[in-house]
């Protein structure tokens, strides 16, 4: 069902863009027609993120990030851009407790973060003068990490770091309203499917909800 899903979307997407790109974005200039080929595009958003993390893992790490994507790339004739981003979340602390038998309790304290850098393809479709419907898809490596320091009634402790690494795809819709001719407010909803392994991986997907801004040049 992924591989069916993912197939879709991309499909998708590249005929939006093959649709697209047949029509040219225009300005008249007295009573000459001059084509603008190409905008630099600069963007800053502010994210919630739900991490799926499987085999009870969720238990013991914070599954829900606020995250910060910083963006850079270039837009061609007003249709569709290519931006590459980088994106850290938050870090989210986790505190468990267990019985161990015998007046032993453990308390565990875990610390989870993650960061993420890519490149992402958007095909703008025009709504109205202001505001464009906007249509993503992209690729990323994610660099998860989980601190953990474990204290024993005894008096003992442990602690580590787990980490977990993925290539992701991401798949996006989102709309962006031109505040001027060169800012423009956006909002996005994303979902990222990660090469999970189940035999190894406890990191499976994550789902974004993201606000931002755009500066166009």
């Amino acid at each position: 069902m992924k591989k069916i899903t993912i197939s879709f979307l991309a499909g998708f997407f590249l005929l939006c863009g093959v649709a697209r790109a047949q029509t040219a974005s225009v300005q008249v200039v007295g009573d000459k027609t001059e084509t603008k080929y190409l905008q630099g595009v600069l963007g800053i958003d502010v994210s919630g993120i739900g991490v799926d993390i499987t085999d009870g893992l969720d238990n013991f790490v914070e599954d829900a990030y606020s995250a910060i994507t910083l963006s850079a790339g270039v837009k061609v004739n007003n249709q569709i851009s290519l931006t590459g981003f980088y994106q850290f979340s938050s870090e989210e602390d986790k505190t468990t407790y267990a019985y161990l038998g015998y007046d032993n309790y453990l308390y565990e304290k875990t610390t989870g973060s993650f960061k993420a850098y890519g490149v992402d393809a958007s095909v703008y479709l025009p709504v109205s003068e202001k505001v464009n419907f906007i249509a993503s898809a992209g690729v990323g490596y994610y660099d998860f990490s989980v601190d953990f320091k474990d204290s024993f009634s005894d008096g003992s402790y442990a602690w580590g770091t787990y980490e977990e690494d993925h290539i992701g795809l991401r798949f996006g819709i989102g709309a962006e309203v031109k505040l001027a001719e060169h800012i423009a407010l956006t909002g996005n909803v994303r979902y990222v499917f990660l090469d999970y392994d189940d035999d190894t991986d406890y990191i499976e997907n994550l789902a974004e909800f993201g606000l931002g801004v755009r500066f166009y040049f």
